[in-house]
């Protein structure tokens, strides 16, 4: 019966603004007309089949009810094609009231569970069931029971105006990011998130005969003004697609002239000139709304398949680069930004378009028979989205390519 009404109320939520609206809207106008036209044609129907045989009634009621059998599981069926179910309502992320809660130096990155209706979910608990950093898996020898607040190891009851959270990621006042773990198994080791990684967590949520399963991206920084946990599949939502989160879109296009950006530089008061290219990614707001205060920043910066600048925030620049404030940029919508990535020069020489900390200045130019990887996080509406820019010499020239950073082994 439950499927039954939500396919109904499915159905009238998608009719809005098509012709079956339209004719439900007449109905109502004309209730009155179509009320008494239909109590004239009941009674006249009455009236007949009262004066039909007894085994033609049978066969009349046995054809109704078949009828109604199939009308009622042919809804069923489209309330279940319409993945309607009622589930363990899970919330997390930046906007989230109550999902980022700093106190005495500690931050708690939780996940806000609350039913909208007068459901109850009874002795939550949570599991961990898999990690994975930058889209590789990470060996866990055990599940990983975490924490619900206030962090004693109850198992809260979650209710309409009494939500309750779940500790996914806390941060301790010396900027160490962990697991809010119930108890670490023997033999297992603690361990952190180590900053400049980006995480992907498979947890299971339980309550009483139901459960969810929810998967939660952690981009660690090592800064949590800057970091973010939120989640980006819970069974019925889908994740963005590959370097999509939101509103911003970011692509790279090697083939064209905008993404490979040809240039000459002239030093003042000589007439010493440099040419090049600049490897640039376009950025995009995919809705009709503008996207303010972008910036971007490479977090960490792997060399061979080995981090070698982890715990930096290294900002890049949009174009015109050498404008004042080009490290933020309005993202209108229908104009492409770009943000400048790569010098490469004429005479072979390339290297990363920011400014290296003297400790890291010797990875700042690219070495042919490398391979690079380049962890960047863009920062939008107090969000993070991050992506992984890998960028190889080959054929003669350097080839970059986006993934997105939670979605590596994809």
């Amino acid at each position: 019966m439950r499927k039954f009404v939500a396919g109904v109320l499915q159905l009238l939520k998608e009719a809005r603004g098509n012709a079956l609206w339209d004719f439900a809207k007449w109905l109502y106008r004309n209730a009155t007309v179509i009320a008494a036209v239909i109590a004239t044609l009941i009674t006249g129907a009455v009236g007949w089949i009262r004066q039909l045989p007894l085994p033609i009634l049978i066969v009349l009621a046995l054809v109704v009810g078949v009828i109604a059998y199939f009308v009622i599981r042919r809804i069923a069926r489209y309330a279940d094609s319409k993945s309607i179910s009622v589930g363990i309502p899970v919330e997390c992320g930046p906007n989230v009231k109550g999902s980022v809660v700093k106190t005495k130096g500690f931050t708690f990155y939780r996940a806000r569970i609350q039913p909208s209706g007068n459901e109850q979910f009874p002795n939550l608990i949570a599991r961990v069931h898999s990690i994975k950093r930058d889209g590789v898996e990470m060996h866990l020898d055990e599940v990983l029971r975490i924490k619900y607040h206030p962090g004693d190891g109850s198992a809260p009851c979650a209710r309409k105006d009494d939500p309750a959270f779940l500790d996914v990621v806390y941060v301790t006042p010396e900027a160490v990011a962990t697991l809010h773990v119930l108890f670490w198994p023997p033999g297992m080791e603690n361990w952190n998130f180590e900053s400049g990684h980006n995480y992907q967590l498979d947890v299971a949520i339980l309550s009483d005969e139901i459960s969810r399963r929810c998967e939660f991206e952690f981009v660690w920084t090592g800064d949590t003004d800057t970091s973010s946990c939120r989640l980006i599949s819970d069974g019925s939502q889908k994740s963005p697609p590959l370097t999509e989160c939101g509103r911003l879109k970011v692509s790279y296009e090697g083939d064209s002239l905008d993404c490979m950006w040809p240039v000459t530089f002239k030093s003042k008061g000589s007439q010493a000139t440099w040419k090049g290219m600049i490897a640039r990614l376009r950025v995009d707001s995919e809705t009709k709304s503008n996207i303010l205060a972008c910036k971007a920043v490479i977090i960490s910066l792997e060399k061979n398949a080995k981090t070698v600048i982890s715990g930096v925030q290294l900002p890049l620049l949009f174009t015109p680069a050498d404008n004042p404030g080009s490290d933020t940029k309005t993202i209108n919508y229908g104009q492409t930004e770009y943000l400048e990535v790569l010098w490469i020069s004429d005479s072979g020489d390339t290297e990363i378009k920011t400014d290296f900390p003297f400790a890291f200045s010797n990875h700042k130019q690219l070495d042919r028979l490398s391979t690079y990887s380049l962890h960047v996080a863009f920062s939008v509406d107090n969000s993070i989205t991050a992506i992984i820019v890998n960028a190889e010499y080959k054929n003669d020239t350097w080839r970059l390519s986006i993934i997105r950073a939670a979605r590596l082994s994809t």
